[in-house]
């Protein structure tokens, strides 16, 4: 959808990439600590704080790469070349369509923007108004049809999931939404039927 850019997505890469090579060392001085230890030439404690530094260190790389994963970066990706990436890749959390777009090239954001409107179209719902004389007979559950506005199209089939409590002062109505069991390629949110 968007490329993102933040001094801290680079602080993140590079502070993950530090621990990592830092990991290495500890883990090399840990099997040397171990190995004389094992020899009777190394003290235990050493042994126990170089265990120490070295567990404490892998939970530092687990998470700066928790974090790189929430940006939507691969940790593998940075590998030992070092490749710190400026901007980072802001993705769909659901495949849909964007109906709306709230944000401009260029503008900071501050955290909890919305920066986009994304429908699902498996999710797509038929919004129907229920007159007060007619709400008795609508139940959830309940198979509907639904008629295009082109005369020559047949009904779709569908069901009532969900029916709002609150009464329109306006139309004296209550709204209803039904799933339909095919949605056509040609719909559109906010299209009448």
């Amino acid at each position: 959808l968007a490329q993102l850019r933040d001094p801290s997505f680079i602080d993140v890469q590079q502070q993950y990439l530090t621990a990592k090579t830092q990991l290495t060392f500890l883990k090399a001085q840990y099997s040397r600590k171990k190995t004389l230890y094992e020899g009777e030439v190394g003290a235990e404690q050493e042994l126990q704080q170089a265990r120490a530094d070295y567990h404490a260190q892998q939970s530092r790389v687990a998470n700066y790469a928790a974090q790189l994963r929430m940006l939507n970066l691969n940790p593998d990706d940075l590998g030992d070349s070092g490749q710190i990436r400026e901007t980072v890749p802001l993705r769909a959390p659901i495949n849909g369509i964007v109906q709306k777009v709230k944000v401009r090239i260029g503008q900071y954001l501050e955290p909890r923007s919305t920066l986009f409107t994304i429908l699902e179209r498996q999710h797509l719902r038929v919004k129907m108004m229920i007159y007060e004389k007619d709400l008795a007979a609508i139940e959830v559950g309940q198979p509907v049809y639904a008629r295009r506005v082109e005369p020559d199209q047949p009904p779709l089939k569908g069901e009532v999931v969900g029916i709002n409590h609150g009464m329109s002062d306006q139309q004296q109505a209550v709204t209803a939404f039904a799933s339909l069991d095919t949605i056509p390629a040609s719909f559109k949110p906010g299209m009448y039927m």
